[in-house]
């Protein structure tokens, strides 16, 4: 099982100094996530992540950044989405494939993840999987087992939602190839980078 990251909504302490101890633990992707950032404020933060783990990061805004910071991708937030045609979104797709640039977004409900089927994302966060760890009282409306009809969709999808070092195991079992983890690493504080490696050598396990 693959594992990634996406950043606190807000500023954390040592928050730059974690992500480059992340990312040195071996974390393989980060969506950096900070809706109430400034544009100078976001290019800020992401001009102090050491350079070399630009190309394993994912911009939920800001898009404009990519080229000079040569990022992963990009993220387009359901809101967002929506704001596209199926025509625009396929062209949005085309045009970040020539440049090398993923392509992501968020569901809720399994319904919109089959309107999303023929749109040719690169992957797709589904949540909450399991209830949230970083917002009380949010737990799953839907089901997400996915492992009898993950192969139909030609993009990966992404578990969110009450991922930590105990429930990876159940993801697996529901058929996630990949989750994402939020609220558990980042309440461990300086420990972040600790625990993270804890949840990759169980994911490496998983796949034993």
């Amino acid at each position: 099982m693959k594992i990634r990251l996406l950043t606190h909504p807000e500023l954390l302490t040592d928050e730059i100094q974690l992500i480059n101890a992340l990312f040195a633990e071996g974390l393989a992707c980060l969506n950096l996530r900070k809706p109430n950032f400034t544009a100078q404020q976001y290019e800020d933060f992401l001009a102090q992540i050491d350079a070399q783990y630009h190309p394993k990061i994912i911009l939920h805004d800001h898009y404009e950044l990519c080229e000079k910071y040569k990022v992963r991708g990009i993220h387009l937030g359901e809101a967002r989405r929506r704001s596209y045609s199926p025509e625009a979104l396929l062209a949005l797709r085309q045009k970040l494939q020539k440049a090398g640039l993923a392509l992501g977004s968020s569901v809720h409900e399994r319904a919109t993840l089959d309107e999303l089927a023929p749109s040719h994302f690169d992957y797709i966060f589904v949540s909450p999987v399991f209830s949230s760890i970083s917002k009380q009282g949010y737990g799953p409306k839907e089901d997400w087992t996915i492992g009898g009809y993950k192969a139909q969709y030609d993009f990966n999808i992404v578990g969110l939602g009450g991922i930590d070092l105990d429930s990876l195991g159940a993801a697996a079992e529901k058929g996630f190839e990949e989750v994402g983890a939020l609220g558990s690493v980042w309440l461990k504080g300086e420990a972040a980078p600790a625990y993270f490696a804890k949840m990759l050598a169980a994911c490496q396990a998983l796949l034993s």
